[in-house]
């Protein structure tokens, strides 16, 4: 992993002890956290090489190619856990209500092992539309009886899930058909969601 930096960057400077903290316990495990400083002019060419616009931004290399870019949380322990490849995951919740909470742990047995169908609300705590949208999507667990259905969300930001890239996002998990599930694109009301399920759960 590498962090593209500014001296001048408040988050980087937020993320240093917990950058460092992360590079001292991985090199024991013999995996190497690296630093660009992209304003020393020596850097420049690279700096452009990988289009670096923000700061910081974590690049994790593989063989000397970008394998992927780090989008999670920059604490220590999250950094640790993605280099060693564990999935974060909130803990599992004690008990359910209707709306099904999901974590990185659960998702494979909730939505992709189970013989139910799955709508998924994939979100982030800070997104505005996915505020704006939770009354509906609380709702629509609340007021959808048959049992055959799972309704549930779960926080991209604590739960590393790699199958979306924007937020809000909808996904239907239909049985027997995990592999694809189906985009929801219309309006984010209460309205929408029960006709998207009964057209496609006929």
């Amino acid at each position: 992993m590498v962090e593209f930096y500014a001296p001048w960057c408040g988050h980087c400077k937020k993320l240093r002890p917990e950058y460092d903290q992360a590079a001292a316990e991985l090199k024991a495990k013999n995996i190497k956290l690296g630093k660009v400083n992209c304003e020393a002019e020596i850097n420049n060419e690279i700096c452009e090489k990988y289009e670096i616009e923000g700061f910081p931004t974590l690049k994790i290399f593989k063989e000397g190619e970008v394998k992927s870019d780090y989008s999670g949380p920059l604490e220590s322990l999250a950094l640790v856990q993605k280099m060693l490849h564990i999935p974060r995951s909130e803990e599992v919740p004690s008990t359910q209500e209707k709306m099904v909470k999901i974590v990185g742990k659960t998702f494979n047995e909730i939505v992709l092992e189970s013989e139910k169908d799955v709508i998924v609300k994939f979100y982030a705590p800070w997104c505005p539309h996915c505020k704006n949208m939770a009354p509906a999507w609380i709702e629509l667990a609340e007021q959808t009886e048959n049992e055959s259905i799972v309704i549930g969300d779960i926080d991209v930001t604590a739960n590393e899930i790699d199958l979306v890239e924007g937020f809000p996002t909808v996904l239907l998990f239909k049985n027997g058909q995990k592999d694809v599930p189906i985009k929801y694109q219309g309006d984010r009301s209460l309205e929408d969601f029960q006709l998207f399920l009964a057209t496609y759960l006929e």
